[in-house]
């Protein structure tokens, strides 16, 4: 009687691992899927974002060329344009060097961890280059000799294109990066159960 009672025992707590075990393997590869996804997500919007700097300097090449006019300041905005589309093709491909199916979870981690610190210095980077490009502007143009309304105009217009880049910044690359990070971290602790 004692050995039925046990045996009824042992393949009830079998069972409840088994359902466990299933559950917990669907959890991972589902995390594993949607990290997964976001990182080649992210890598696309990157990618598009690449190829519109590309159409944009292309444009400013081409009017400037046809207008004859190739001042100085243009001239700053394409050289430190060229390293800043450098950095960025080289973050994307080492973002889609990053392989959740094929690398060990720890090293996907790493790579994530790294490539988050790099887009906070992007980050800060970004808005010195913008406010320096924006004060030179500024001064270059004799824009404080303009009326008050005109002067006005040039903070709105510079501030809405701070205010977009970053809205763009935090809410397609960083928000999805801590997406990324959280299904990761969840994934380690899946792992270690």
């Amino acid at each position: 009687m004692e050995l039925d009672e046990l045996k009824k025992t042992w393949n009830l707590m079998d069972e409840q691992l088994k359902d466990k075990q299933l559950i917990r393997d669907e959890d991972i590869s589902l995390l594993i899927s949607k990290a997964g996804n976001s990182i080649n997500d992210l890598g696309r919007f990157i990618t598009r974002g690449i190829l519109a700097s590309l159409i944009i300097i292309a444009y400013f090449v081409i009017t400037s060329l046809l207008d004859h006019r190739l001042d100085w300041f243009f001239i700053t905005l394409l050289i430190a344009a060229v390293p800043a589309l450098g950095w960025d093709i080289h973050t994307t491909r080492y973002l889609r060097k990053t392989r959740m199916d094929e690398m060990p979870l720890v090293s996907v981690i790493a790579r994530i961890n790294r490539y988050y610190r790099w887009m906070i210095w992007e980050g800060i980077v970004g808005v010195i280059f913008v406010i320096t490009i924006a004060t030179a502007y500024f001064f270059d143009r004799g824009i404080w000799t303009f009326a008050p309304s005109m002067i006005l105009l040039f903070f709105l217009i510079w501030g809405s294109i701070m205010g977009f880049l970053y809205w763009m910044y935090q809410k397609r690359i960083m928000n999805r990066l801590r997406e990324i990070r959280k299904n990761l971290k969840e994934l380690k602790e899946l792992k270690e159960e």
